[in-house]
């Protein structure tokens, strides 16, 4: 098949580039195996990295859509032995290997993309890139092709093409470092790009097993070395077996890998509730790194036990699905999350209270976002509020963007009370004021509850 005679080309080609000297093998197969894959073994997060490695020759054979996993997390917790251990499957880590750095121009970037096309792409240190570079190399990396820029001509060059699976790391959240920079995240970039916490939760930072090593930094240490000494064998390895299996068998290696993603989905995400396609797409992605690490320990080159990938997957996966906190599509969640923290920031300095007595000595509200109106069970004694939205704050409220979808979405939830034509706004008479259009938030314990999507 055309296909999968392209990605041996890519690879082989790519490991011989005379100029390309990160790519040349070091040590052999079982060395690599001894000094680094069994010190994979019982940690997730190393375990889920290096079968990412394995994965990226899969996306194109497999139809399935590339993507990133970004692990964050504190400085010197062990992200970088993550990093070479997963790397060193390929080439030479680092110094001057290939790992790249984030504070790169998008064009070499991009250039770097297409020589690792149909493999695995690293990038160190999202917190040397701001917010709005790396948003954009992010969107190119994932979409698979780079930005067209005019040659000396005046003319268009054409854009590098590729298909790669972006690993990144950094101290912060891929979200939380656009906010930090002052750029609100697109769902899509959320979902594009997985976070996941490099902390594994076992007091020994990205690590649950240091094999024993004196502690997490000698284990680190370790990991670091060995991978610098035996790097890239076992890649080579790996995608002679892959060619081989699907030149040979489609079907067959077909078959394989969706049996390796229908066993992570089976156990770690079982059945989605309706309106969680965002969940599918990035659980799909993580079910085909699974499936990478499972493939390459099924053509021996890993030393892992089967089960050892579908197991760091799924351990990654939950921490990933437990830091978003949502099953819905992450759109409808950022909203109500965007709501409460409005009404938690501004409930009592921005809202009028309408208490009946707006002439006598009420203090002035500054920058007025509404009113609220206070009320009190008869019988419980139990105090609410209920607010009511000017048109202006409410886009203030949600960020900006398509006001009346979200105000549509904020009614289906319950969160907003519609008015009696079904609008999503209503009149509201305000003492001394008249009637204004606002949206009304009725008493948050009446939307409590299920999420609807």
């Amino acid at each position: 098949m055309d296909t999968e005679i392209e990605i041996e080309y890519e690879v082989r080609h790519a490991v011989e580039l005379e100029d390309a000297p990160e790519f040349i093998p070091a040590g052999t197969g079982d060395e690599w195996r001894e000094h680094v894959g069994k010190l994979c073994v019982g940690n997730s997060r190393m375990l889920f990295a290096a079968s990412l490695t394995f994965a990226a020759p899969l996306l194109h054979p497999m139809k399935i859509e590339p993507g990133a996993i970004h692990l964050f997390g504190d400085s010197s917790i062990g992200k970088s032995a993550i990093f070479y251990a997963a790397a060193s499957i390929k080439g030479l880590p680092h110094p001057q290997g290939i790992i790249c750095q984030w504070n790169t121009t998008a064009a070499a970037a991009e250039a770097m993309a297409a020589l690792h096309n149909h493999g695995a792409f690293f990038l160190d240190e999202l917190g040397q890139c701001s917010a709005e570079a790396a948003g954009r190399l992010a969107y190119s990396l994932t979409a698979g092709e780079g930005k067209r820029r005019a040659n000396q001509f005046g003319g268009l060059r054409d854009a590098h093409q590729y298909t790669v699976l972006l690993l990144s790391n950094g101290e912060f959240s891929f979200a939380d470092h656009l906010r930090k920079g002052g750029v609100t995240p697109a769902p899509g970039q959320e979902i594009r790009i997985a976070d996941v916490p490099a902390d594994a939760g076992e007091g020994m930072g990205a690590f649950e097993q240091i094999h024993g090593s004196e502690s997490p930094a000698v284990f680190s240490g370790r990991v670091k070395q060995a991978a610098g000494e035996y790097h890239g064998t076992v890649f080579l390895d790996f995608i002679d077996e892959l060619v081989d299996d699907v030149n040979l068998d489609f079907a067959g290696f077909s078959e394989r890998v969706n049996t390796y993603m229908k066993s992570f989905f089976d156990t770690a995400v079982g059945v989605l509730p309706p309106g969680s396609g965002q969940i599918h797409r990035v659980a799909t992605r993580f079910a085909l790194i699974a499936a990478g690490g499972e493939l390459a320990t099924h053509y021996g080159v890993t030393g892992w036990e089967k089960g050892d990938a579908l197991w760091g997957a799924h351990v990654c996966y939950n921490a990933w699905l437990s830091r978003r906190g949502a099953h819905g599509n992450l759109e409808v969640h950022n909203l109500e999350e965007q709501v409460r923290a409005f009404f938690n920031a501004h409930g009592e300095s921005r809202f009028t209270p309408l208490d009946g007595d707006q002439k006598k000595g009420a203090q002035r509200t500054i920058n007025r976002a509404g009113w609220s109106q206070a009320n009190v069970d008869a019988i419980t004694g139990a105090s609410t509020t209920d607010y009511y939205v000017t048109t202006s704050a409410f886009r203030e409220m949600i960020g900006g963007g398509d006001s009346t979808s979200a105000a549509n979405k904020l009614v289906l939830l319950g969160i907003i009370r519609p008015g009696p034509k079904g609008t999503p706004y209503t009149l509201k008479k305000i003492p001394n004021e008249g009637p204004q259009r606002v949206y009304h938030f009725p008493p948050q314990e009446e939307t409590d509850g299920e999420t609807a999507e």
